[in-house]
């Protein structure tokens, strides 16, 4: 009896000290930037919370000797419904999954157009390109409310295309710009909003791959 109280004030503290860790909202537009990090540099990065950019990163999600830079709109739906593809994304991107990680999910994502104004709740959000180059805008999470977000974290504004006068928090939103070439990976990170933008081509290849650890499933707000 003994026993089992103290392992419940052990876990109970674990969590009581994990609960501001994993709630932190980092506010501001540093940006961390890495060559190829081996898994203690990447791990330590992603801890700060902070847009993070990454290169060289030696993945190869190659199918039957076709490669990224070839997948069209169609045969990206057929990837994300086949299972050899699915396993080959796991075992390219498990090391870069969070410690303690419970759970995980990927998906090729074709962007033909802007993407709407998105609330990351991830713990883990990893964004991969794979063809042509985007522009991603960031909002960090004290820009919500100007961003006119309900309580279910969406939002109905087309931010570049919107009445400022109708929605005048607008006028007070700060965010960055950042381009993503291929193979490059940014995190980003939990209660973040984006949106995603085409540069010049049409049919950008991204693919997403998101984790919760067992702490993050727990003690996510």
């Amino acid at each position: 009896m003994k026993r089992t109280i103290f392992l419940i004030v052990i876990i109970c503290v674990i969590l009581y000290f994990q609960y501001p860790y994993v709630n932190y909202e980092n506010n501001n537009y540093d940006i961390l930037q890495f060559n190829n990090p081996n898994k203690s540099i990447f791990e330590n990065m992603l801890s700060e919370k902070k847009i993070s950019i990454f290169t060289n990163m030696p993945i190869d999600l190659t199918y039957k000797d076709i490669q990224p830079s070839y997948f069209t709109p169609d045969f990206v739906n057929v990837l994300n419904a086949n299972k050899d593809f699915s396993n080959n994304v796991y075992n390219q991107l498990n090391y870069y999954n969070l410690p303690l990680c419970i759970s995980k999910s990927h998906k090729l994502i074709v962007l033909d157009k802007a993407s709407p104004l998105t609330f990351q709740n991830n713990y883990r959000f990893l964004l991969l390109n794979l063809k042509n180059t985007i522009k991603i805008s960031l909002f960090y999470p004290s820009q919500k409310d100007n961003l006119y977000f309900n309580k279910n974290n969406i939002s109905t504004i087309d931010f570049y295309n919107t009445d400022y006068n109708k929605f005048p928090k607008l006028n007070d939103v700060k965010f960055i710009e950042v381009l993503l070439h291929p193979y490059q990976i940014i995190s980003i990170p939990f209660k973040w909003m984006y949106i995603l933008n085409n540069i010049d081509e049409p049919d950008t290849i991204l693919l997403t791959y998101t984790n919760e650890s067992i702490f993050s499933r727990i003690l996510k707000r």
